[in-house]
């Protein structure tokens, strides 16, 4: 709870800081010569990157990426199960070979929709675990 206020804060002082920067910047504020090395140095650290360390940053867009594409084989997974249930909708009983196989279909979709899920917890993890700062998940 104290890291989720001490977060809300930090984000309204940087708001604040930014408004006061626009402000400065179109002259409806005035600016002693502390504001402007302070704004400079703002200015400063707004232009830094957050990561200095290329490999923890190709680590980071390879784990997102490996992330995605599981996201992908989810959605493709989902897609199919859908048609599956729709087939087996249609499907006449009479036609028992077809019903049994969709069913087993069914549980292979299943099944692998359930390992998707698992892989992407994990990588999830895995990207919170190496520390990948900016990752929205």
């Amino acid at each position: 709870m104290a890291a989720k206020n001490l977060n809300f804060y930090a984000q309204i002082m940087v708001l604040v800081i930014f408004s006061l920067m626009l402000l400065m910047k179109q002259g409806v504020a005035k600016e002693s010569e502390e504001d402007q090395s302070f704004l400079e140095k703002l200015e400063q650290l707004e232009n830094q990157e957050v990561i200095t360390s290329k490999t923890i940053n190709n680590r980071c867009q390879a784990l997102v990426k490996d992330r995605d594409y599981r996201l992908q084989l989810k959605q493709k997974a989902n897609a199919l199960k859908k048609r599956v249930q729709r087939l087996q909708k249609n499907v006449p009983p009479k036609k028992i070979y077809l019903v049994k196989k969709l069913d087993y279909i069914m549980t292979e979709i299943n099944q692998e929709l359930h390992l998707i899920n698992l892989q992407i917890v994990s990588m999830e993890e895995n990207i919170v675990r190496k520390g990948c700062p900016g990752v929205k998940i």
